[in-house]
């Protein structure tokens, strides 16, 4: 199933950094949401649909056991899209009329970053190579590409991408929270904070699931206050599988993804940089990743917050060398997968696509 949920209101999500109020003055916000909350507002469209069944949340007898999210996209008026991949970068300290254009038109030049195999000992201890420029580039924060142009880059074809940023479709507002003291119903002294709200004007979330079924349209609760947003099934983006037809292949991860060895995913000897996937062997080359997210969350059940759990950015590519197997089988195994791990597949997390790498990109 695949819907499109458009928010009624702003909408806040926080991240994994504690908050209270009273020590700090200003709450911090993300967006996107992690697919965890996705996740939980899909099972809340169930049980309020069906709330005869809420008896069974969580049980061996939970009617939502088998939900899987499937993708997470986000759509404008003109493309279904993705977060930008790493290894696709912008040129820094570009001229004032090249960026007054980019501003004007709301998309984006970019350039893809040059696999080179490293000499001699570096700081990067097991990794063959690195990503590079000839000139000085940098990231495009809150970056987004569309489908049909993330088609092209898994093929191999990265010159010349142009890409889209969230927040010329968005804006951001801002609460005034004050704590309430539960005893004497009363504003407490000094508990006074901001809290940053996003209004999406011109963009959508829209999700691929399976595994639960829910009426075609309706109202879904989405983040902090529980903002109502409606949602509708929607036509469907299924991203076409590349021909690799190589011995390399980079992966790209579309939502966030929790490895047990931080960075590096837990099938990957971290001394050797080799490891082994449902037969398929391969030998990680390097990675082009963002900053650690932390992902969290409140255990209603327990009554307590749930672990904390390091996380790699919606984003992140590796790049891999097959020593046994094929392309085709990397393929099969990981595109449009989850590779995230611990009890993160089931909603969403390290949902993965599998990209073609070009002689040129590859400097042995």
């Amino acid at each position: 199933m695949y819907i499109e949920i458009e928010p009624f209101d702003t909408l806040f999500f926080r991240n994994g950094k504690p908050y209270d109020a009273g020590y700090e003055t200003y709450g911090e916000c993300m967006f996107p949401p992690y697919p965890s909350v996705i996740y939980g507002a899909l099972r809340t469209v169930y049980f309020s649909n069906n709330p005869e069944e809420l008896c069974k949340a969580n049980t061996y007898e939970d009617p939502t056991v088998n939900l899987r999210v499937k993708g997470i996209y986000y759509k404008t008026e003109k493309y279904t899209c993705l977060p930008i991949p790493y290894d696709l970068m912008q040129i820094k300290n570009k001229s004032k009329e090249q960026r007054n254009k980019e501003n004007f038109l709301k998309e984006y030049d970019t350039v893809s970053l040059k696999y080179r195999k490293l000499i001699g000992q570096t700081s990067a201890k097991n990794i063959s190579g690195t990503l590079g420029y000839k000139e000085e580039v940098e990231d495009i924060p809150d970056g987004l590409i569309d489908c049909g142009s993330f088609e092209d880059y898994i093929s191999g074809f990265t010159d010349g991408i142009k890409v889209i940023r969230f927040r010329d479709h968005a804006s951001s507002e801002y609460k005034t929270i004050i704590k309430i003291d539960r005893r004497l119903h009363a504003s407490e002294e000094t508990k006074l904070c901001q809290m940053p709200m996003t209004r999406l004007k011109d963009i959508s979330i829209c999700v691929e699931f399976e595994g639960l079924k829910i009426p075609e349209k309706g109202i879904i609760k989405l983040g902090g206050e529980g903002k109502a947003a409606k949602y509708r099934v929607s036509q469907f983006y299924s991203i076409k599988k590349p021909k690799i037809g190589s011995k390399y292949f980079k992966l790209y991860i579309s939502t966030p993804a929790v490895f047990k060895n931080g960075w590096i995913p837990g099938w990957i000897n971290k001394d050797t940089m080799q490891g082994e996937y449902a037969g398929l062997k391969v030998k990680l080359l390097t990675a082009s990743i963002g900053k650690y997210i932390y992902i969290g969350g409140f255990d209603m059940k327990r009554n307590c917050p749930k672990p904390m759990k390091r996380a790699v950015p919606a984003g992140s590519v590796y790049y891999f060398e097959i020593l046994d197997g094929n392309s085709d089988m990397a393929v099969e195994l990981f595109h449009g997968k989850s590779v995230s791990e611990f009890d993160t597949a089931i909603q969403g997390f390290g949902i993965s696509y599998v990209g073609k790498l070009r002689e040129e990109e590859i400097k042995l």
